[in-house]
């Protein structure tokens, strides 16, 4: 299903600049960030929480036509392209039976953006579990809660971006310098909606994992223990022990990977509350002194590992203060026992 069937005409998509359409303003175009947070698993929340009821009408296409070129005719055109490229990824979509839902719309969108940029294509296994992955990640009650209108409006921003996008790679073939421009516009796509670079993922059966992340064959064997939490060490990473802390980090591994990780393992703290409470405690000693979040408040994210264990978390992109560095930072909370 997200290798799109597109069947009108593309011609006026070489008279189109290659401007990216603004995200809708809604909180739902956030949630799509978590999708490079946490892996594919059960959320306790239904998957029905990512479908909509649609308006009867397009409500963002014709925007995104407006966004991409400013001539009347050429506005025209590009419409009825949208409109029958989305039409194509309803059929598909329909066959399979996820019409109108944002997991799907979200998982062909990341899939077709990350193909274009980088010129690789995902395997059916990958496409799956991308698919489950966008699926759980969205399942959330706030998205549950939302209005149809502003689910609809997020589909309608993913499906015709990526039918644009494949659009103007099937034009821009034969001209090198157009298709740069076509992969370039794409990675720019990928990086707005989930807050990293193409080449800052892969994709496995496993779904979308962020490069660099080792699999369970390259973690290493040591096991090592601070209170009650038992961890392993994965390979690559280096451990440092300075007062009151334990620190974990990883340089950049090369091919494509310059980003670099650090891990910080606090002190055990007593439960103030609920798990949720004693989150947002800590935030507020830990987090907020050191970083401008902008006003985030945070709202922690409930999850169990397949090993029984619960934790919440939430984070995302912040500043050092005063002033400093971009970076993403993430409080997780394990929940330890009494």
């Amino acid at each position: 299903m997200h290798k799109a069937i597109i069947a009108a005409s593309l011609v006026c998509l070489s008279l189109c600049r290659p401007a990216a359409a603004q995200l809708p303003e809604s909180p739902l175009a956030a949630i799509a960030k978590r999708l490079t947070q946490k892996s594919a698993a059960a959320s306790g929340v239904p998957a029905a929480a990512t479908r909509f009821r649609p308006t009867g009408t397009r409500l963002l296409l014709g925007e995104i036509a407006d966004t991409l070129t400013e001539d009347a005719e050429k506005k025209k055109a590009l419409r009825t392209f949208l409109e029958e490229g989305v039409k194509d990824y309803e059929a598909a979509a329909a066959k399979e039976k996820r019409e109108n839902d944002v997991a799907a719309a979200l998982a062909f969108f990341v899939a077709t953006q990350w193909s274009v940029a980088t010129g690789k294509t995902l395997e059916e296994p990958a496409e799956d579990a991308l698919l489950a992955q966008a699926t759980s990640v969205l399942s959330t009650p706030e998205m549950k809660a939302a209005p149809d209108s502003d689910k609809q409006k997020l589909y309608e921003y993913c499906v015709g971006m990526a039918v644009f996008v494949v659009g103007t790679r099937e034009v821009a073939k034969s001209d090198p310098e157009s298709y740069a421009g076509v992969k370039t516009l794409a990675a720019g796509l990928f990086t707005k909606m989930l807050g990293v670079e193409p080449s800052q993922v892969r994709f496995s059966a496993s779904g979308l994992i962020l490069a660099g992340t080792p699999s369970p064959a390259q973690s290493s064997q040591s096991s090592q223990s601070s209170g009650s939490l038992t961890y392993t060490v994965p390979a690559a990473w280096k451990e440092t022990r300075p007062p009151e802390a334990i620190l974990f980090s990883r340089p950049p591994q090369g091919d494509g990977d310059s980003t670099s990780y650090n891990l910080v393992l606090l002190p055990r703290t007593p439960k103030q509350g609920s798990l949720s409470q004693t989150f947002g405690l800590i935030w507020k000693q830990l987090v907020a002194p050191r970083f401008n979040t902008e006003g985030h408040q945070p709202f922690p994210l409930p999850y169990r590992t397949p090993g029984g264990v619960t934790l919440v978390f939430e984070g995302g992109y912040v500043t050092t203060k005063p002033g400093g560095s971009g970076r993403h930072v993430f409080l997780y909370l394990v929940d330890a026992g009494s």
